[in-house]
């Protein structure tokens, strides 16, 4: 099942802003193993296939640290094909001594890091999806230990160096100070279905049932501030359509729902709830 063809609406690429570029380029080509697809003074896109944006990560002068009590991005969360490229990736990080966490979703295997200012990053596989088990309308997800022995067996090399090209954005996952707001933006303004809740703390959404291409939570508490555009942490968030109808179709649905929608040069953007910046794209 490919929760992420193209006619699926999804977020396949993000922008971070980064205080020290060149230090957050050298995690990100080093670590996490991207490629640099252009680059500029204060701008560097990255890419798995050298075709394909996957990430950004930009500089403005005089940007601050991120802060303790803002909202913005939790993760961004990289899919990668196989078990072995997962355990691949796990290999590397072991014996460079670079920290992380991992857990077993039941959905998926995942391992997390931060990057220099923080940014967490989850670079995951999906578990076959005829084993995700669903209680009506909602998949079982949880946060288990990771079988980190039965991964290291499947390795198929030890000099890893780069992500995979068919690497994708698997989902994004947010703060929030409030989850109704936000439930009713993506649900009802962009079309998700709701498929799992963890409590009264976090929302999981989806197209075609996968497990979540987009999250919110508020586990920063409930008197968080929306995130500053002068601190690092998310810059802005980009969702692909299948073809120009189903962007009109969507900007639409949007504006008929009060969410304003903004027309610049090719771009169409919309703000969820939480002030976070969404830029609606054709899938290419």
């Amino acid at each position: 099942m490919n929760f992420h063809a193209k006619e699926i609406m999804q977020f396949t690429h993000l922008s971070i802003r980064v205080v020290n570029l060149a230090r957050s380029k050298e995690y990100y080509e080093n670590v996490i193993g991207l490629s640099v697809l252009e680059e500029s003074d204060n701008q560097v896109v990255f890419t798995v296939d050298n075709h394909t944006p996957l990430l950004t990560i930009i500089s403005p002068e005089g940007l601050k640290a991120k802060a303790s009590d803002e909202t913005g991005l939790y993760h961004f969360a990289l899919l990668l094909p196989t078990r072995s490229d997962l355990a691949n990736f796990l290999y590397a990080l072991t014996t460079n001594g670079i920290p992380y966490g991992a857990s077993n979703h039941l959905v998926s295997e995942a391992l997390y890091l931060k990057d220099p200012d923080g940014n967490e990053i989850e670079i995951y596989i999906d578990k076959d999806f005829n084993d995700w088990k669903w209680l009506d309308s909602e998949v079982e997800m949880a946060s288990l230990p990771l079988d980190y022995y039965d991964i290291i067996d499947e390795i198929t090399t030890k000099t890893w160096t780069k992500l995979p090209s068919d690497t994708i954005m698997g989902h994004i996952h947010l703060f929030a100070h409030d989850l109704d707001p936000m439930l009713a933006f993506y649900q009802d303004g962009l079309g998700y279905k709701l498929v799992s809740r963890f409590g009264n703390q976090a929302m999981f959404l989806s197209k075609a049932d996968y497990h979540h291409h987009i999250a919110f939570n508020t586990w920063k508490g409930t008197n968080t501030k929306n995130q500053s555009c002068d601190r690092a942490g998310l810059d802005y968030l980009t969702l692909s359509l299948k073809d120009d109808q189903a962007r009109e179709d969507l900007i639409s649905k949007l504006n008929a729902a009060n969410y304003k929608t903004e027309h610049i040069n090719d771009d169409y953007i919309v703000y969820d709830p939480e002030d976070n910046k969404i830029v609606i794209k054709i899938n290419e």
